[in-house]
């Protein structure tokens, strides 16, 4: 396992900074399992006066307990033994310490005491919101983060000053956490793992991708071999649906009434359960880029992890037990063709980080599909792009191909400018490179080039 390293998310100090600025402030942090929270918060804390608590999934008695525990070892004041053990004595106590106090997952204290959000919304009202008091609300069960803190309903809306909903790393940052990895390799394990940081801190850098996955997925004790089953239970009282919609998916049905076939789920029911494993993020509803309104939408799973899991994992519990070193055969010999459609979404990336300006996404038209196609409206540019992960090099008939379908894509055919580009794992024929070199319409993207690319301010 690799040294736990703090990566990148600038953007979200930035926020608690903003919140720390003006004081009373109500901050509202969440995001699903090992999105990073903790890391996060304690970073941000670090240099500051804070009390950091993490509610246990336990009584409403012991969280109490554990809580002054906390409080006490921080600031060393006996008077807190004194103190009536209820949230809202130990808020009023804290109040004017000039200081953050942080609630690390927020939806145990909610589990344990149903009236907590209540009881912090009147003494918000009458008190906390003229001290000097920097409270952060954690929390990793996005739907009850989502329902019980931020919706309309409950007692805290409108109290807030800010919120944040902590993402997993796109590949442009989660490849860092493998340095000394070459850029093929780190587009490996991301496809694998994903951007959630913890994920990507149990494989280890110095053993091979193979070692990896035996080690850490496959092995019965590994944190990652129980992770996807222990976040639906989390998630969902009744994850059965969930499990048979994920794997229909992941399958290849992507189409609404492919999905709804293949499951025998209800047209409204699949609808309501579709909606919550997008709000989840993870799955993503994708349209053709050219219709802003289509129901042409296709359903995939946005989480990598989840993706390999249901891929490889899911269908094969049962030679876990038994044929575990068959099933790593099989993972390894069908790891290309995985890989080659998670490289089409770091390929878009690449693509969102060059051209800032451009909305990116896929196109497709009856049995005509373009892997990115990017528009920028203000000046009338269309860029299409295909990606291939293969042994082979990438040729002219890959370029002619991609043009013969671009004069289908319907937007603004009468005065637009093209362009293209290609991605290719294993690069390009002499030919096409020098075609390229002459071509102020083109760009070629070897592994290298995406580097240099991704790697740049």
């Amino acid at each position: 396992m690799i040294t736990r390293t703090f990566i990148d998310r600038k953007e979200e100090l930035g926020f608690l900074d903003s919140q720390n600025e003006d004081r009373p402030a109500l901050a509202i942090l969440y995001g699903r399992r090992r999105v990073g929270k903790t890391t996060l918060v304690e970073k941000f804390c670090s240099d500051k006066k804070h009390v950091y608590y993490t509610a246990p999934e336990s009584n409403k008695k012991e969280q109490l307990k554990e809580a002054y525990e906390v409080v006490y070892e921080e600031l060393k004041d006996e008077l807190i033994k004194d103190l009536k053990h209820d949230w809202e004595t130990l808020l009023r106590y804290l109040k004017d310490k000039d200081l953050i106090l942080v609630l690390d997952e927020f939806p145990y204290i909610i589990n344990a005491d149903r009236s907590i959000p209540s009881k912090i919304q009147r003494l918000w009202d009458k008190e906390l919101k003229y001290s000097n008091l920097f409270l952060i609300l954690t929390g990793s069960s996005i739907s009850m983060m989502e329902d019980q803190v931020l919706s309309p309903r409950s007692p805290l809306y409108g109290r807030r000053t800010g919120q944040w909903k902590l993402e997993p790393f796109k590949f442009i940052n989660a490849k860092d956490f493998f340095p000394d990895r070459s850029f093929e390799e780190q587009i490996k394990i991301y496809s694998i793992l994903g951007g959630i940081p913890y994920f990507l801190e149990q494989f280890d850098g110095q053993k091979s991708i193979r070692e990896n996955i035996r080690g850490n997925i496959l092995n019965k004790g590994s944190v990652l071999h129980h992770e996807v089953e222990f976040l639906m239970r989390e998630e969902f009282r009744e994850p059965i649906n969930y499990y048979t919609i994920l794997k229909s998916i992941s399958q290849g049905h992507t189409k609404f009434s492919e999905i709804k076939n293949d499951t025998g789920i209800d047209k409204n029911s699949l609808s309501s359960y579709l909606s919550v494993l997008r709000n989840l993020h993870l799955i993503k509803r994708r349209t053709p880029i050219t219709e802003k309104k289509s129901k042409k939408g296709r359903y995939h799973l946005e989480d990598n992890f989840f993706r390999f899991w249901f891929n490889f994992i899911f269908p094969n519990k049962s030679q876990l037990e038994t044929k575990d070193e068959i099933l790593l055969e099989n993972i390894m010999k069908d790891l290309d063709r995985f890989v080659s459609f998670i490289f089409e979404d770091i390929c878009r990336e690449l693509i969102n980080h060059e051209y800032g300006s451009f909305e990116v996404g896929r196109w497709w038209y009856r049995e005509d599909e373009i892997d990115i196609v990017a528009l920028n409206d203000r000046i009338s540019r269309i860029l299409f792009a295909e990606c291939k992960w293969s042994k082979n090099k990438v040729g002219f008939g890959l370029l002619n191909h991609l043009q013969e379908k671009a004069e289908k894509v319907r937007w603004r055919n009468d005065d637009r400018k093209e362009s293209y580009a290609l991605f290719s794992k294993s690069g390009f024929s002499q030919e096409l490179k020098e075609h390229a070199e002459g071509a102020d319409d083109l760009k070629l993207y070897s592994l290298d080039v995406m580097k240099t690319v991704m790697n740049a301010p």
